[in-house]
């Protein structure tokens, strides 16, 4: 089977994307749209942090795939065996070959648990006292967890791999901490926090901001750390002091993970992947840098951004103007600034709201100060973007904030520019 464009992946990118050219070539009474996707289930996956705080219900959290895949889009339920971009060409694993005039990557990360020797065993054990927030069938054990600690050590980890919304890994703990707080357990739990990175947060702003409130509320931050080794029989883990290279074990009570992710391996071993396995596009156009025809977007492109939600929302806009002129051979006229966004649950009301560019500055939608603790953020996220997500993103709607995107002038200057839908 032929397609006008292909999109490989059912996630909120593929979907965003699938939805606007439905309606398009609807209008236009042209073209026609495939999806391949292996998943029955589409999740909302922002909400799995409050999930782990006991504040959603995981069955609120995911949709059928049947009931997210646009309107005249034709929905293939198997994965891809292999990108053949030379003949625009993609195979299924059920072996079916489809041919496409433009390919949209929007595949997502792979997690490999077995990555990381024992992690899937103490994950499993229901009397361990290991989780992650990340995947929908463990993301149950962490609420009762937090209750059930009493005092001990707490120990939540960052991962040295690549990582879905960075924040993530720190979110858990700021409402585990809170939890505890409330509970009145608070003075006999030790929290520690180790990641490998050179800051708690990629933008400087927000990073401030955060060791302030692990100051305040006496969270061992212990930056440039990394765990090597889960002993799940002992409770201990492994840590790495990256400059030194010592290590050394520390008990946990409590620990939360992050599964390691990586590039799709179909990807990976594809044309279409840089060296890290990841579709490579320009930064800005979002167009791939070898085929004219491929596009990508979200955690499976190479774009160097944090992979979140809100990026992807303000990628989508960029990829869907810049795909239309080049199907309407026009030039692209958007650019993606690497806009992303991060709320920061730092306990039951409170919210910081980072939103950055490439060089992390801030870039800011509302007229508070972002980088201070905010109940309205907090309810905003919560109630709100919830409802945008299935309701806007996923239907093709929702392009971002403003300042997510520019638009390229005549003359060679960048204008802030808000993407729109498509004519």
């Amino acid at each position: 089977m032929h397609y006008r464009l292909l999109v490989a992946g059912a996630g909120p990118g593929g979907l965003s994307v699938a939805s606007a050219f439905s309606r398009r070539f609807a209008r236009s009474k042209g073209g026609s749209v495939a999806i391949v996707d292996p998943a029955s289930k589409h999740w909302y996956q922002p909400g799995f942090t409050l999930v782990g705080a006991g504040k959603y219900k995981i069955e609120d959290q995911w949709k059928p795939m049947s009931k997210v895949i646009p309107e005249g889009a034709q929905h293939y339920p198997t994965a891809v065996a292999e990108f053949d971009p030379d003949n625009n060409a993609v195979t299924l694993n059920d072996g079916q070959k489809l041919t496409y005039d433009f390919l949209v990557v929007a595949l997502g990360l792979q997690t490999k648990l077995d990555a990381f020797p024992g992690l899937r065993e103490a994950l499993d054990d229901p009397d361990s006292p290991v989780t992650t927030n990340y995947l929908p069938e463990y993301v149950t054990k962490t609420f009762p967890l937090i209750q059930g600690l009493k005092k001990g050590n707490a120990v939540f980890t960052f991962p040295q791999t690549v990582v879905k919304c960075a924040g993530a890994p720190q979110k858990v703990m700021w409402l585990a901490e809170s939890q505890w707080r409330k509970n009145g357990v608070r003075q006999d739990i030790d929290i520690s926090f180790y990641t490998p990175t050179p800051a708690i947060f990629s933008a400087p702003k927000y990073a401030a901001s955060l060791m302030k409130q692990a100051q305040a509320r006496n969270v061992n931050v212990n930056l440039k750390h990394a765990m090597k080794k889960l002993d799940a029989k002992r409770r201990v883990v492994t840590i790495e002091e990256l400059e030194s290279k010592k290590t050394f074990e520390k008990p946990y009570d409590f620990l939360h993970v992050v599964p390691p992710f990586f590039a799709p391996d179909v990807l990976a071993k594809s044309p279409l992947a840089n060296e890290a396995g990841f579709c490579s596009v320009d930064p800005t156009t979002l167009q791939h840098t070898k085929y004219s025809n491929v596009f990508s977007l979200g955690d499976a492109s190479s774009l160097p951004t944090s992979k979140t939600a809100a990026a992807l929302a303000a990628q989508s806009g960029v990829l869907k103007s810049n795909l239309a002129a080049v199907m309407d051979g026009k030039p692209m006229q958007r650019g993606y600034t690497g806009y992303t966004s991060c709320p920061l649950f730092i306990g039951d009301d409170q919210l910081i709201l980072a939103e950055f560019d490439y060089k992390f500055n801030p870039q800011e939608s509302f007229w508070l100060d972002q980088g201070q603790p905010s109940n309205l953020m907090f309810h905003l996220t919560k109630d709100v973007m919830g409802r945008m997500y299935w309701n806007s993103l996923l239907t093709g709607h929702w392009n971002g904030p403003r300042k997510a995107s520019h638009s390229h002038q005549p003359h060679g200057q960048w204008r802030w520019w808000a993407v729109k839908e498509m004519e």
